[in-house]
Order: structure tokens, then sequence, then C-alpha cells
């Protein structure tokens, strides 16, 4: 329930009823997800 209610927090719902109103689902592509992993520096 940890992660629900940290989904919750950032659209600040109250309820689940108002969270499903609120959410929004973001596709996350795999060139998205290797953008958002630590880059070699070397």
């Amino acid at each position: 329930m940890a992660g629900l209610r940290s989904a919750m927090s950032y659209t600040n719902a109250r309820d689940l009823p108002e969270f499903a109103e609120l959410a929004e689902f973001v596709r996350v592509t795999p060139l998205g997800i290797s953008e958002n992993t630590p880059h070699a520096t070397t």
C-alpha cells in the first residue's frame, strides 16, 4: 500500500476515486529508461 499512498500524494488525491480521476498514464519508452540511468563518464 505504500506505493499507492506515495502515488496518491503526487497527485494530491485524498481518496481512490479522486486518484482515479487525477491519475495520468505516461508511456515510458526503452530509450527514455536508458536516458534515466547514469551515463558513463569515462
